[in-house]
């Protein structure tokens, strides 16, 4: 089960570095990944 309190301090950790982020997907989300990828 996934903890919301844990998720979001650590998304907000991840946010905060600009880290550089390496996506596999496949044709189908392609786009739905790059455009969740670009507004967050």
């Amino acid at each position: 089960m996934i903890n919301v309190e844990y998720f979001t301090r650590d998304l907000n950790l991840i946010c905060n570095q600009s880290p550089l982020i390496h996506n596999i997907t496949n044709c189908v989300v392609m786009n739905n990944t790059a455009i969740l990828l670009l507004n967050y």
